[in-house]
């Protein structure tokens, strides 16, 4: 019996899948070369702005060094809002802000264009608010450590950061999604959790009708039942709430944010070692559950168990302390400045005893205090950080705000 030869069908295939390779890397090539362009083009009208500032004399300098929640917004950026706040005040010194802010850089990129900048504007003052991107608790920078030369090259590509941020942000949404979907149908009938300030008491005593009406609506949307194990815990039903966490796991196992809600609702009652292990799961799951992580440092931080501590933050405080000792050899004050809704402690952390004359601003109840009034739209505009994310203009202005109010203070007494 003869062999049948299928090479002539196989080589057209062949062709074809050539072809289509070929496209898709055409294609992401010309993706990299325009994310660069655009890049270059944010930067030479950022630079444009900042060389505004050289040309002016008898100016007070403040250089802003962060990523994109720096970097962002143009005219309602925090640094362009802190410049205009600080000059309304009129405390007889005219202020210039300059803004440094490298969109996905981490503490690393900002250390080594430290000394070029200092140079070039001659500030009188820094502003830093940094460490979101240099991912606390995923990698261990220990001083022996090479790195890995392939993985830097792909994560410095514009696509891959592009397709990163797009990817965190749609699991984001869909978290955010799920959510609401329970407090859409809530606003329908009147019986569960709405946007219309209806007082949490009143929740606490329908939980079976609540829990019932959850389980009829979708029986396996465990976000809603993280939306309600938030809404217990606010009303003090400490044991309601952590049922609904152990339910959401229960419908879900994969989803990070079950872990991490339940993760933090022991680290609140100071069961250190169930939240560790469910806070630490949620990392494992999900990398970049920044929620996780800031609740993993306070349960270190509660137990004052420093080696984790260092551990966690190691490539960060190498990199801040560098920055302080930079500064401190041109004679610039340096301010400290710690994400929204993030605790100040952790920041103040990474000095240590090396604390003296910097200047820290604390965000955390400025935003939360803010959040119990408005939505958490009116303030961010995603949720890239989990808890909080890149700010809307109101956001910038609440963060300048705070920003200004402590330099006016810790400055010039005002």
């Amino acid at each position: 019996m003869h062999k049948i030869n299928f090479s002539f069908l196989q080589k057209p295939l062949l062709q074809k899948i050539a072809f289509i390779i070929f496209g898709i890397c055409s294609a992401l090539i010309i993706i990299e070369l325009g994310l660069r362009i655009g890049g270059r083009a944010f930067f030479y009208s950022q630079e444009l702005r900042n060389q505004t500032s050289l040309k002016q004399k008898g100016e007070y300098r403040i250089l802003c060094l962060g990523e994109s929640t720096t970097a962002f917004g143009g005219k309602y950026s925090w640094p362009a809002q802190l410049e205009k706040i600080l000059n309304d005040r009129n405390v007889g010194v005219r202020f210039k802000i300059i803004n440094k802010g490298i969109p996905g850089c981490d503490s690393s990129v900002q250390l080594s264009h430290l000394n070029n900048n200092l140079k070039m504007y001659s500030p009188n003052l820094v502003v830093a608010m940094l460490g979101i991107n240099d991912g606390r608790g995923v990698f261990d920078y220990s001083a022996n450590m090479q790195p890995n030369k392939l993985k830097l090259f792909f994560t410095g590509l514009r696509v891959y950061k592009l397709t990163r941020i797009f990817w965190v942000n749609l699991i984001c949404r869909v978290n955010k999604f799920c959510k609401l979907k329970m407090s859409s149908v809530d606003r329908k009938t009147g019986e569960l959790i709405s946007e219309t300030n209806i007082s949490l008491a009143s929740v606490g005593n329908n939980n079976e009708q609540l829990k019932q009406k959850a389980i009829e609506l979708d029986p396996r949307n465990s976000a809603a039942y993280i939306n309600l194990g938030d809404c217990f815990y606010k009303n003090m039903q400490y044991q309601k709430a952590e049922t609904m966490y152990q339910k959401a796991i229960e419908l879900d196992p994969s989803n990070h944010v079950a872990y991490t809600s339940l993760g933090v609702f022991y680290a609140r009652q100071r069961q250190y070692v169930k939240a560790e292990e469910l806070l630490n799961k949620a990392k494992l799951m999900y990398p970049d559950d920044s929620a996780a992580a800031v609740a993993l440092e306070g349960c270190y931080r509660n137990q004052q168990r420093n080696p984790e501590l260092i551990k966690m933050y190691k490539r960060l405080i190498v990199n801040y302390r560098r920055i302080k000792e930079i500064l401190n050899q041109n004679n610039i004050q340096l301010v400290c400045v710690q994400y929204p809704r993030c605790n100040i402690n952790s920041l103040k952390m990474i000095f240590q005893d090396q604390q003296d004359g910097i200047i820290f601003v604390d965000n955390e109840q400025t935003f939360e205090g803010a959040l119990e009034k408005e939505s958490y739209s009116v303030y961010f505009t995603d949720m890239f950080a989990n808890n909080f994310g890149h700010c809307t203009a109101k956001g910038n202005r609440l963060l300048a705000e705070n920003i200004a109010k402590v330099i006016l203070k810790e400055i010039f007494g005002k």
